[in-house]
């Protein structure tokens, strides 16, 4: 199995929101001590909230870390995200690059590959792959 990973920015960025919001809800939190109500606004409230927004931005870095963007089995691709999508590499007819995507085309649509959020030696691991299944696929270098 093959696991095509996400660029270093792309995790970074996540942990990063995660803990802005976190220290933003921190903030509100300790600001609601000093000011009970805001013009009808509970800072306490917004406290809370960007807490449980940097908490839901962490499990993303999380599983994002975890999983990575796409996993290549001997008969599959996976994209994996809250919704997860495969796709059978059987059914593969025709392989395009356009505007920084892979389009992986099939009898019943599209399987699209954001090539921006993947880590450049995973690229190249993933265009190798997708040569093997369909020989005249062509990738720009």
């Amino acid at each position: 199995m093959a696991k095509i990973k996400y660029t270093e920015e792309r995790l970074k960025g996540s942990l990063r929101m995660g803990k802005l919001f976190l220290g933003l809800g921190l903030f509100f939190i300790l600001l609601s001590f000093v000011y009970k109500d805001w013009e009808g606004i509970s800072p306490l409230a917004i406290g809370v909230g960007e807490i449980s927004a940097g908490i839901v931005m962490l499990f993303v870095y999380s599983y994002q870390k975890k999983k990575q963007y796409l996993s290549i089995q001997a008969d599959e691709i996976t994209k994996h995200g809250i919704f997860s999508k495969k796709i059978d590499l059987k059914d593969i007819i025709a392989i395009k690059e356009f505007a920084g995507d892979i389009k992986l085309k099939t009898e019943r649509g599209e399987f699209v590959i954001d090539t921006q959020t993947i880590a450049p030696d995973s690229l190249e691991e993933l265009k190798t792959i997708l040569s093997r299944i369909i020989p005249q696929a062509e990738f720009k270098h």
